[in-house]
């Protein structure tokens, strides 16, 4: 069985460390990322994680500014 390939949206909101530590405890592969990888480079990942928060302005700030939100709309 392949072990899940995840990329985690480090947009700065929430515990990223335990997150990444969480899947990787469940033998994920994780790759922590500030910024959006290419198109292209989003088939090397099954699985993209948001860390959540509690303050759903403050996220969708965070997700603008550090070019997330374009990402999303994009493979979406």
């Amino acid at each position: 069985m392949k072990h899940p390939s995840v990329l985690v949206m480090d947009a700065g909101l929430g515990n990223i460390g335990s997150v990444v530590a969480g899947l990787q405890r469940h033998n994920c592969s994780v790759q922590r990322s500030p910024h959006p990888p290419s198109i292209e480079a989003t088939d090397a990942f099954s699985h993209a994680v948001l860390p959540g928060v509690g303050a759903f302005a403050a996220g969708m700030e965070a997700l603008k500014t550090s070019g997330w939100e374009a990402w999303i709309k994009e493979i979406w």
